[in-house]
């Protein structure tokens, strides 16, 4: 099946692997990939160790290091594959994926991640990478598992809240047993795909866009109904922020 989608940009799925839950503790490995906001397909990624101090590690909670299997020598050596986290975000993100008004911020309980990122970017005084959605330019922030939660209600499916890994065993998504951030991303971006299938499937209805974007702000117009009349007219996706209408 081909995807009908109206993202208004590209898709940074991101997922951060961390020494623990506490404030104290940091991210220690990266994962993030871009999906082109009409198929979903992979754009760009990165993949990195996160470099630790050692009194980081001293910290560390030893359930978190089994989830994600890295031991404290990798995280404290220097090497291929492994940076500083001011390089991370003051460099290697843009380099990777580009600015970040080209996109917005998507994850399974990307919250945790965001928040972890804002704290070490304080910590270490560099600047937090994504702008918020203050203007026009700014990123926002989706956590698909509100969003799996929803169609899960919507649909009649009775899955309730899912976490990722649950997620991918109704999809059917193969997975491995450590939690690598980019293989999350990669899970993430399959279920998110998979999910969308199962909506346009399930409603047997996929909104018509039309070939030329919004005139205004350059998102896909999709056919809508007047809801007074029943009368038909193309519509700006990115409704409510973009109120462009053309007659159909």
């Amino acid at each position: 099946m081909t995807l009908s989608c109206t993202f208004d940009r590209d898709l940074l799925i991101i997922d951060t692997e961390a020494t623990g839950v506490k404030d104290y503790h940091v991210i220690c490995q990266w994962g993030s990939v871009r999906l082109d906001r009409h198929t979903l397909q992979p754009k760009s990624r990165l993949d990195t160790i996160v470099r630790c101090d050692s009194s980081d590690i001293i910290r560390a909670d030893p359930r978190a290091m089994e989830i994600h299997g890295i031991t404290p020598a990798r995280l404290t050596s220097f090497g291929e594959g492994i940076i500083e986290f001011s390089e991370l975000v003051e460099t290697k993100i843009y380099e990777a994926h580009g600015d970040p008004s080209e996109y917005h911020i998507y994850g399974c309980g990307v919250n945790f991640d965001i928040r972890k990122l804002d704290q070490m970017c304080k910590r270490y005084k560099v600047e937090y990478p994504f702008p918020g959605d203050r203007d026009k330019s700014g990123c926002r922030i989706y956590d698909l598992t509100s969003w799996w939660s929803t169609i899960s209600g919507a649909l009649g499916l009775g899955w309730g809240t899912c976490a990722l890994r649950q997620m991918a065993k109704k999809f059917n998504i193969e997975t491995s047993e450590l939690h690598g951030a980019v293989d999350d991303c990669d899970i993430t971006a399959a279920a998110l795909r998979k999910s969308i299938e199962l909506v346009q499937t399930r409603l047997d209805y996929i909104p018509p866009v039309l070939p030329n974007p919004c005139p205004t702000c350059d998102r896909p117009m999709i056919l809508r109904t007047n809801n007074n009349n029943g009368s038909k007219f193309w519509g700006c996706s990115g409704f409510p922020n973009c109120r462009k209408t053309q007659r159909a």
